[in-house]
């Protein structure tokens, strides 16, 4: 997946970077230590997406970890 990953403050909403994401990786140092929320927009004209959600007050907080990082997934949910 290739697209842009915008980082909030998960409890104010705060805009605290952007970031581009290529094959599925990004880089996010300065956040590291910060819960935040993820918002990613793909390349291919998909929806925006947070992390388990499509709404900011909805998605999952992610703590930045300093130790290689961590797996998110922002795969749409099946439709019922």
């Amino acid at each position: 997946m290739y697209g842009r990953l915008t980082a909030f403050n998960a409890r104010t909403g705060d805009h605290l970077g952007r970031y581009r994401v290529a094959d599925g990786s990004y880089s996010a140092s300065p956040l590291v230590g910060r819960q935040v929320k993820l918002r990613v927009v793909p390349d291919d004209g998909g929806a925006f997406r947070y992390r388990n959600a499509t709404m900011f007050t909805d998605g999952d907080p992610v703590t930045v970890r300093s130790d290689g990082g961590t797996h998110l997934d922002f795969t749409a949910p099946a439709q019922r």
